[in-house]
């Protein structure tokens, strides 16, 4: 009985020691799975749809000049927040997705899977432009905030002359500020600098 019960701990033993071994290989591949999941969504869905949609907003500014033509810019105004209301375009929206891009590289790294030339610096040439453009959009954010606020206090003629002023001054706005050209130039040199999702990474196995 003895034997029985000492050959039994022992096969208990030698399978422990079989988990034990295996441990590193299991959690590396643990880490692999989680990493390549992370890159699958920062490639094909976190990347395009934050290009789409600044894409989209462009087309907006870019358009602004034939808002000249309407009758006032009470109209032009209207137009323009109606259309990305429409579009469902926010600088929140797109500063989030940009955040997010950012930590999701920061993750990858910690696992082991860091953007490889020239992907690298492409990327890092896309976020430059990227930050630059997103700008753009915050202060076209904040001017509407602020003259929808006047609008919502307005109660005398020159309260409304002065909505009149801070309407053409937003448009004037609209000519000086940063397109999307070199962004979206960058960002297809970052998509095209590789064919599957793991050719943009170098992948590295972490000591445990």
């Amino acid at each position: 009985m003895d034997f029985f019960n000492t050959l039994g701990t022992l096969g208990t033993l030698y399978v422990a020691f079989l988990v034990y071994k295996n441990a590193p290989n299991w959690f590396h591949q643990k880490m692999d799975e989680h990493a390549f999941t992370l890159a699958k969504e920062l490639i094909t869905d976190l990347h395009p749809k934050l290009f789409m949609s600044n894409r989209k907003f462009n087309s907006i500014l870019e358009d602004h000049t034939t808002y000249y033509y309407h009758s006032n810019y009470d109209d032009a105004y209207n137009y323009f927040t109606s259309t990305l209301n429409e579009k469902k375009l926010s600088y929140q929206q797109n500063h989030d997705l940009m955040f997010k891009i950012k930590t999701t590289i920061d993750s990858l790294e910690k696992l082991g899977w860091k953007l490889k030339s020239p992907s690298q610096t492409y990327h890092k040439k896309f976020l430059r432009d990227l930050i630059h453009f997103i700008s753009t959009l915050k202060q076209i954010d904040n001017a509407i905030k602020k003259i929808d606020e006047l609008i919502s206090h307005s109660s005398s003629d020159e309260d409304f002359n002065k909505i009149e002023s801070k309407k053409r001054e937003f448009f004037e706005m609209l000519k000086t500020l940063v397109t999307f050209d070199e962004c979206e130039k960058s960002y297809k040199s970052f998509i095209g600098s590789a064919n599957l999702v793991p050719d943009y990474f170098d992948i590295t196995n972490i000591k445990t």
